[in-house]
């Protein structure tokens, strides 16, 4: 059964330095009240292969030149190790100069997937078993680009799960801080309130407080939150 349920080709901004295309994989284990892709996560994997074919049509028209880079999100892909371990053995043999970046929560048991990609976002989430998570956090050593991504609503904080990590600390080279939106359409699990702009600001600010005093590094902002706090500066 084939899980990627879409391709996206061009991205610029989800893998630094890269032109990447992404594949977004079906279900979760989580079902966390801010996910923004509720409609992958609700979705399952399908007998059709054709979202495959158009990912190996879109890497072979525009290698090298125009891509050099692949993404894989979900959903957590890590339901899928074995099915998506062989896919990318198979582009990393056809085209070798492509960089697989891993969108995961890191909390289910690493089979071979983290072996193969060479760069990691790891989004912090609120779960209560934290041990596997800080397994798969060992493997990551290798990688050149591991981001950490927390995303910020009134509802939670993060301060547990930080303490967790922080002896991994000099694995992360960028630190991700974004904000919560809430999107309404028929495949939300639970409804959220959003930080208002202001109230962010001030989120983010004791965040950076934080992983500074922890010792972590390489903190930024999306594009979209930059806009936030511009829009309430001025």
């Amino acid at each position: 059964m084939n899980p990627i349920v879409k391709v996206s080709f061009p991205v610029f901004s989800d893998y630094p330095d890269k032109v990447s295309a992404i594949i977004w994989t079906a279900g979760c284990n989580l079902r966390c009240t801010t996910c923004y892709n509720k409609s992958i996560v609700n979705s399952g994997p399908s007998d059709n292969l054709g979202t495959i074919e158009e990912l190996i049509d879109i890497i072979g028209n525009n290698y090298p030149k125009y891509i050099n880079g692949l993404v894989i999100t979900g959903g957590e892909p890590m339901l899928h190790q074995l099915f998506l371990y062989n896919i990318l053995y198979d582009i990393q043999n056809q085209f070798p100069l492509i960089s697989f970046k891993l969108d995961t929560n890191l909390s289910l048991p690493n089979t071979k997937l983290l072996e193969i990609v060479d760069g990691v976002s790891f989004s912090l989430k609120k779960i209560t078993d934290f041990s596997t998570v800080l397994e798969n956090l060992k493997i990551l050593d290798k990688m050149d680009y591991k981001e950490l991504r927390i995303l910020l609503s009134p509802e939670i904080d993060y301060i547990r799960e930080i303490e967790a990590i922080k002896e991994f600390k000099p694995s992360f080279t960028h630190i991700r801080i974004s904000k919560a939106q809430y999107i309404n359409d028929e495949s939300n699990f639970f409804e959220f309130l959003e930080l208002s702009h202001k109230d962010f600001i001030n989120e983010y600010v004791w965040y950076k407080r934080l992983f500074n005093s922890l010792g972590f590094n390489g903190i930024y902002l999306s594009s979209f939150e930059n806009d936030v706090i511009n829009e309430v500066r001025n």
